[in-house]
């Protein structure tokens, strides 16, 4: 089981398959397991996932966004990549806002899907996620995922594939510590101000249906980031990778493709011993 090494936090990290490197970073004390699907759709891409520190198989540690950022070009590092193509969702998506802030150079092109800028947003003001939250809190992790299922999936579906996916979110199913940990650093983080410094090329996407993170985030986020792109996935709620999967893929795979088509391919060095 690899694990990258950042100033004394282990950091879970696997690949798959062999061209140009894709990072790929989810969300809210998700596994990286639910990129499982996305990852058997590029095959010819190299896809570097990791376990957020506070989630799954990586240390509970201190936990900002900073520090997650960190602990991306950490990965990097450990894999023997340079750069890469930087996926990001949700709050994997604010990691890698910081990411390409801090990193310009490192990114070769920028996916940001179902994603915020930080802080305090319009999701709170709403009584019945409000209700959900508190709920999560007072009840044990894996039975509180279910409250969360309205305002992660579109009601049309199917129930076999959320299913599946719950399964997966509830085998690795968070501490209350890192669950508090991974919300801290989101209310504590801001990047509006500087998403106009962002150079890499820029996709985001955003399901019309989403509860969680509301799509006027994503219209935000695309309108600050100089060129980038706004793809609205129509019935999709949060989790727009399972509501609708072959579109969304298809939207990345298309972009990624763009990309590399117009900017000259590094050589890597392949992964460091």
């Amino acid at each position: 089981m690899p694990f990258a090494h950042n100033h004394g936090v282990k950091i879970y990290w696997d690949e798959q398959g062999s061209g140009p490197p894709v990072v790929l970073i989810m969300g809210l004390t998700c596994p990286s397991d639910v990129w499982c699907h996305f990852r058997a759709s590029v095959l010819d891409y190299r896809t570097i996932a990791l376990d957020n520190r506070c989630a799954a198989r990586s240390d509970t540690a201190r936990c900002t966004i900073a520090a997650m950022a960190s602990d991306v070009a950490a990965v990097m590092d450990a894999a023997g990549v340079r750069q890469a193509h930087i996926v990001g969702a949700s709050l994997g998506g604010i990691v890698a806002q910081e990411f390409a802030l801090k990193y310009p150079q490192r990114v070769r092109g920028l996916v940001l899907a179902c994603t915020l800028t930080g802080g305090a947003y319009a999701m709170v003001t709403k009584f019945d996620l409000m209700l959900a939250l508190i709920w999560r809190a007072l009840q044990p992790p894996a039975n509180a995922i279910d409250a969360f299922v309205p305002f992660l999936y579109h009601p049309e579906t199917p129930r076999e594939r959320i299913d599946a996916e719950l399964k997966v979110l509830k085998r690795w199913a968070p501490s209350r510590v890192r669950l508090a940990s991974q919300l801290l650093a989101i209310a504590t983080y801001r990047s509006l101000d500087r998403l106009p410094n962002i150079a890499a090329p820029t996709l985001v996407l955003h399901g019309d249906s989403d509860r969680l993170v509301p799509l006027s985030n994503g219209k935000l986020i695309a309108n600050r980031i100089p060129g980038a792109e706004l793809v609205i996935i129509p019935r999709a709620g949060h989790m727009l990778h399972t509501d609708q999967p072959e579109l969304t893929y298809e939207v990345v795979r298309h972009f990624l493709r763009r990309v590399d088509a117009s900017m000259p391919q590094e050589v890597e060095a392949g992964p460091s011993a």
